[in-house]
């Protein structure tokens, strides 16, 4: 498991900013990039996860899964947009009661996935979530290495990405 998240952990640093600057160049707003980054990587690290010890050799797969992101981001944005040139306030409205129930059907799935995961898994993920708590914090408190409560919060992570992706 050690050697596996160090070449995850690896991928992550080395591509991270490559495909912010890939997401950036078509959705033009630092903020928004960095937003499909994470999605992207998430994704990806569900797709494959039958071949976690050789994640360089998906890494096309990374960066297609990010522009499509960044494509559909553009297309949504100029679909508000419109609708908000067309109809005005009232399709703001409309547009942002299905964004509240779909953040709210997906918060139901992140919680019922985080509830499915060991007590350490948890409670590692939500402490430098919510609380902002270092690894070696984590670890103090759980009693493991700092390195073993990332690994926790990494699996808490997976398990809510999962989750995520499976009623995509």
């Amino acid at each position: 498991m050690d050697e596996s998240y160090k070449i995850w952990e690896r991928v992550y640093r080395e591509h991270r900013p490559k495909v912010a600057r890939v997401s950036f160049g078509i959705v033009r707003c630092p903020d928004a990039a960095q937003d499909v980054t994470q999605e992207a990587f998430l994704r990806w690290a569900c797709k494959i996860a039958d071949a976690p010890e050789k994640p360089d050799t998906h890494l096309g797969l990374l960066y297609r899964i990010a522009r499509g992101l960044s494509i559909d981001l553009t297309r949504q944005v100029k679909r508000q947009r419109l609708l908000l040139e067309r109809f005005g306030p009232q399709a703001q409205t409309v547009a942002d009661s299905e964004r509240i129930l779909i953040a709210r059907q997906d918060a139901a799935r992140a919680a019922a996935a985080l509830a499915s995961v060991p007590e350490r898994t948890r409670r590692a993920y939500l402490m430098r979530r919510y609380d902002g708590a270092s690894f070696e914090t984590i670890g103090t408190s759980l009693d493991v290495s700092a390195q073993r409560a990332h690994q926790l919060a990494a699996m808490a992570m997976a398990a809510i990405a999962r989750a995520l992706e499976d009623c995509s």
